[in-house]
């Protein structure tokens, strides 16, 4: 494993260790969206020690891996659609009722003394309605592209050109989501849990973090894996 320090950015340091991002989100350092800061100016802005980071980094290949194939830059852009597909969009489509479920309870018990709770059931469903768009482009727009990238035909039941424009729209909503997840986090102040909740405001809770989660490793790994892979490859085709 190669030796990383202070002035490698968060996405390098992820790119090494997928596990890692466990230790970013508990410590509030965007490793998606914000992931070209260095490691050092990151602890600078939230103000942390980092001395204390770093050790907390150094260990982090022992704890529970976030993926069983941790380094996704050595496999083809077409496999790491493919696994986006099958896991992340999966785990999405399973999350979503679910969690839309648990915030309509929450709100009707709680809502009263907790008036924050109806902004943030608006901006969860905010999210998952652009969620519900986005997965479509993806697995009809620019996976099919993927998949048949070596080849000289179209795909999918839409088709594209090129591979710049689908990315670029891509990337445009993934800063999006981060922004809700953002508000999302402030709205719930870290997910931390009321005196007066319950048992289904806990697990609402839960389920929110782990959303946060997830999307943030997903759209890693298409900001910094998927979409370099496929339009590096595009640029060497226009050389030849």
């Amino acid at each position: 494993m190669n030796r990383l320090g202070k002035h490698h950015t968060i996405n390098e340091w992820v790119k090494e260790d997928m596990s890692r991002t466990a230790v970013f989100q508990e410590l509030d350092i965007d490793f998606c969206c914000g992931g070209e800061q260095t490691l050092h100016d990151a602890c600078r802005e939230k103000g942390l020690d980092l001395d204390a980071v770093l050790e907390r980094l150094s260990p982090a290949s022992a704890e529970k891996p976030v993926d069983s194939v941790k380094d996704w830059g050595s496999v083809s852009v077409q496999e790491l659609a493919d696994h986006i597909e099958s896991t992340h969009h999966v785990y999405l489509r399973e999350a979503m009722p679910v969690l839309t479920d648990l915030l309509k309870k929450v709100v009707q018990a709680h809502g009263e003394h907790h008036p924050e709770l109806a902004q943030l059931q608006s901006s969860v469903s905010e999210l998952f309605s652009d969620f519900q768009s986005h997965l479509m482009k993806e697995e009809r727009i620019l996976f099919p592209m993927i998949r048949n990238m070596f080849l000289k035909a179209p795909a999918g039941e839409y088709f594209c050109t090129n591979f710049q424009g689908p990315v670029l729209a891509m990337q445009s909503e993934h800063d999006r989501v981060d922004r809700l997840l953002e508000e999302i986090r402030r709205l719930t102040d870290d997910y931390q849990m009321p005196a007066d909740g319950c048992k289904t405001y806990r697990l609402m809770l839960d389920r929110l973090k782990e959303l946060e989660l997830d999307l943030h490793v997903h759209i890693h790994k298409e900001n910094d894996i998927l979409f370099p892979g496929i339009l590096d490859f595009e640029r060497s085709q226009q050389v030849v």
